[in-house]
């Protein structure tokens, strides 16, 4: 409830891979407030392939009201594809474990920064700007103590270069200095996606059972090292009859 008794509600955008969080402020639950919120949320953040949420009739009007378009028209003149909008089973609220869960985080920051307290619409903004920067900025990776460490992966380094990805002219361009600029941004993208691939995604897979880790064969690889060394430090030798061999 806002200061003078005006209710609202609280939209919240994910990405299924990067988990960062987009927050929005609307006064009804209408279909057009809806589509007010994810216009903007295309102006802010950037446009999606495809939408995925429950079956509030706000989510399922919209979507109806995007499907009655010319879009064979429109993507041959304006050239983007329709938001593909995918509903959960209607009797599956599991489904929606991914949001669900940032929508917990939301909710007990807000109860943390405001209690029972109410507050304008403009004030209540400015909270989620602030809740949606904490969420977005908090490590997907390891911390560690090393000072020279590379800094921790983030939601919001994904999401910063989100509005970039969409821009194929650039490789169109034939002047030498863009072309240069451009290359050296490719090579930071693809670095960024490898430390995403092999820091944060390597952690979701589920070890295998650990079953007779305890005995050696001869030909098997090792790592020589101790436990404080980085991975890079450590050394890989190979078991033989008389020891191993660097």
């Amino acid at each position: 409830m806002l200061k003078g008794g005006r209710k609202c509600w609280i939209v919240l955008f994910t990405c299924m891979m990067y988990r960062g969080v987009y927050l929005d402020v609307v006064t009804s639950l209408r279909t057009s407030d809806i589509l007010d919120s994810l216009e903007k949320f295309c102006y802010k953040v950037g446009r999606p392939e495809a939408s995925h949420s429950d079956n509030a009739l706000n989510f399922v009007g919209a979507d109806k009201l995007m499907k009655e378009l010319a879009w064979n028209q429109l993507e041959k003149e304006l050239e983007v594809k329709r938001i593909k909008w995918k509903f959960n089973p209607p009797v599956a609220p599991w489904w929606g474990g991914i949001w669900e869960r940032l929508i917990r985080c939301v909710k007990d920051l807000l109860k943390r920064m405001i209690g029972n307290a109410k507050l304008t619409r403009k004030e209540l903004d400015k909270c989620l700007m602030s809740i949606s920067h904490t969420i977005n900025n908090r490590p997907l990776t390891t911390l560690t103590e090393d000072s020279e460490d590379l800094i921790p992966l983030t939601p919001w380094l994904f999401m910063s270069d989100i509005p970039m990805a969409c821009f194929p002219e650039r490789d169109e361009m034939r002047s030498r200095s863009l072309q240069t600029a451009y290359q050296k941004l490719k090579k930071i993208r693809r670095a960024l996606q490898e430390r995403f691939r092999k820091e944060y995604l390597a952690m979701l897979v589920q070890p295998q059972a650990e079953k007779g880790l305890g005995t050696l064969a001869v030909g098997d690889i090792v790592l020589v090292g101790q436990d404080n060394k980085k991975r890079f430090e450590i050394r890989m030798a190979l078991r033989t009859d008389s020891g191993t061999l660097p």
